[in-house]
């Protein structure tokens, strides 16, 4: 139940970034990563452009809290 703009800022409040979305693919492709079944991540986006991902899928979304979204920082 985070929106991207609480996913963001908590990012940059500890010194971070929200993944950017080639970055995102590259990682889902590592060894270990993992994501729940239907969940979704927000992940930074240009043009202020709302981005969430799963493997092999991206969306854009206004800025709602979400059930099922999560984030990973940079």
């Amino acid at each position: 139940m985070v929106t991207y703009d609480q996913a963001r800022s908590y990012a940059r409040t500890h010194g971070g970034r929200l993944l950017r979305s080639d970055e995102w693919e590259a990682a889902s492709k590592s060894p270990g990563f993992t994501v729940a079944p239907g969940l979704f991540e927000w992940v930074e986006s240009t043009e202020g452009k709302r981005t969430l991902r799963l493997p092999g899928k991206q969306e854009k979304r206004r800025n709602t809290q979400l059930a099922g979204v999560t984030f990973r920082i940079a």
